[in-house]
């Protein structure tokens, strides 16, 4: 039976069927068969054109009672744009990929990356962040408060509005943040339209680095690489008339490498938030793991980041060590100014700093690193070995051009 013959509800039970059986593939890491997604999208597509031609109310044909998942937005048209495949699926925004016909060239096509929020009860569903090994490195909307920290649901579209205007603020911010192309609303949802994104999460780099980045030379380079585009978008921010003078969510996961180009993406949020509950005077929209302060401290998360790239492991993630099991840990003595500023931030009810305690040392993650370079690595992260060995407090570099200039300095490279 052809879709334009079908009844509404008809094409509306297979749309569903098709639907649940389309996750089904999904949350088994595989693709659906080419025919099931071209079957979908000619129901999607019959659905919007009675929808146009008002032989259904407006509306129906795209939703029905349910809060609609991933697969209900494809085959739908923004602008030129067909939307046609998942690219990523957050807490609060999908990430599709949209295909427009170059003109004069029927078989040639051009993309752009579409990111939509979600209906709003698709995001509460999902509901807090879970203590599996990956979600640690999740983005998390928490409200901060001296002993109270928790989690809220932040309004999707809000979300989507703040950060189509902190990247549009960065637009002149060195170059290095993805651009948005254009930002409206469609389906009842906010979302931003931005180029394509070529290339590979760091993460995926950093996970892969024993065989793509197998000496410290090629670990300190990329790291080089990566403090210089961060100084880049530091200044460039500083420049740009804004209240937001940070990125607000540096992690492996938000940095994408195309060679020598660097994109960050996804930039994160401190302040006063619309949440399910009502408007929350501060919250951030950030991942504690890489701001445990809870402040906008980029140079902090680079920091981390760098513990990672060249150490192989996340300070305050010990338990994601992709180590040799029979290796021997060594971990460091912790100094009295350390102990305090973790004991200060507990009693807020803010334990992030709780895994420094059992703290493995720099040398021991990678045999590598050399001491100088153990003891620029503890700078990053405001750390230094006192005269006893012992762990404390220390400033900060500056800012990123400092961080890239001691690692220089120390001939490594």
């Amino acid at each position: 039976m052809s879709v334009a013959t079908e009844s509404t509800e008809s094409l509306k039970q297979r749309r569903a069927a098709l639907d649940y059986l389309m996750m089904n593939y999904a949350m088994s890491g595989t693709q659906a068969p080419e025919s099931e997604a071209k079957e979908f999208a000619a129901i999607q597509d019959e659905l919007a054109r009675r929808e146009r031609e008002g032989t259904i109310a407006p509306g129906e044909g795209s939703r029905d009672d349910r809060p609609r998942s991933w697969t209900s937005w494809l085959g739908l048209t923004i602008g030129e744009y067909r939307l046609v495949n998942l690219i990523s699926d957050g807490n609060t925004a999908l990430v599709m990929r949209g295909e427009k016909t170059v003109a004069g060239h029927p078989e040639a096509t051009t993309a752009k990356f579409f990111k939509i929020a979600r209906d709003q009860a698709v995001s509460d569903s999902k509901g807090p962040i879970t203590a599996n090994k990956r979600s640690v490195f999740a983005t998390q909307s928490l409200h901060v408060a001296p002993f109270q920290l928790s989690t809220v649901i932040p309004n999707c579209d809000e979300v989507m509005l703040i950060q189509a205007e902190r990247l549009l603020q960065a637009k002149n911010a060195g170059g290095v943040m993805v651009s948005v192309e254009e930002s409206s609303t469609f389906e009842g949802r906010e979302y931003y339209r931005m180029p394509e994104l070529p290339g590979e999460p760091l993460r995926k780099i950093i996970t892969e680095a024993e065989d793509r980045l197998p000496t410290l030379a090629s670990r300190l380079f990329l790291a080089l690489n990566l403090l210089e585009t961060l100084h880049r978008l530091q200044t460039g921010l500083a420049d740009a008339s804004g209240e937001h003078d940070y990125h607000g969510d540096i992690k492996p996961d938000n940095i994408m490498i195309d060679g020598q180009q660097i994109t960050l993406i996804d930039p994160g949020y401190f302040g006063t938030l619309l949440c399910q509950q009502g408007e929350v005077p501060f919250c951030m929209i950030s991942t504690p793991l890489y701001y445990p302060l809870l402040e906008a401290d980029d140079k902090l998360a680079a920091g981390f980041m760098m513990w990672e790239l060249i150490a192989g492991v996340h300070p305050l993630a010990p338990g994601d060590r992709p180590k040799d099991k029979n290796a021997k840990k060594i971990c460091y003595e912790i100094g009295a100014s350390l102990q305090d500023l973790i004991n200060f931030r507990s009693s807020l009810l803010q334990p992030y700093l709780m895994p420094l305690l059992e703290f493995e040392t720099a040398e021991s993650c990678n045999p590598d690193i050399t001491p100088p370079l153990a003891d620029w690595l503890l700078r990053c992260i405001g750390l230094q070995r006192g005269a006893d060995g012992r762990l404390e407090i220390k400033e900060r570099f500056v800012d990123f051009a400092e961080m890239a200039s001691a690692l220089s300095e120390l001939g490594l490279i």
